[in-house]
């Protein structure tokens, strides 16, 4: 574990107005029910918003959407990472998920959210 985190829950929307497509950002409502739970039953969590972080750097949606720049967002982790993402970001989402694995192979990584929950046969 790093600095004593047990899970880092990530919430994986991007937030941005640039190449003429809007998306607004929005309170991850359900991921942050999971946080809640979690730390409920004790376990110390580690929330990070995707979409606030790429706003405040006032990324380029090309820059959202580098695998190292997410990678660089998401830094230390817990031993358990998960990751809440939609449909549109599954693929880039997958794409990171491959890359955390081969950086981080003893790192479990758990996907929710609209994106992975309606493949989920197919992502196993």
């Amino acid at each position: 574990m790093t600095n004593n985190v047990d899970i880092t829950i990530i919430h994986l929307s991007l937030s941005h107005n640039d190449d003429r497509l809007e998306v607004d950002r929005y309170v991850p409502v359900g991921t942050l029910y999971v946080v809640s739970m979690l730390e409920k039953y004790n376990f110390k969590v580690d929330f990070k918003d995707y979409q606030v972080y790429t706003n405040k750097k006032k990324l380029s949606l090309t820059e959202q959407l580098d695998i190292n720049t997410f990678l660089s967002f998401i830094g230390q982790t817990g031993n358990v990472i998960g990751i809440s993402c939609t449909s549109d970001l599954l693929p880039f989402t997958i794409c990171a998920v491959k890359e955390i694995k081969k950086q981080f192979p003893g790192k479990k990584i758990i996907l929710g959210g609209i994106g992975p929950s309606g493949v989920a046969y197919e992502l196993m």
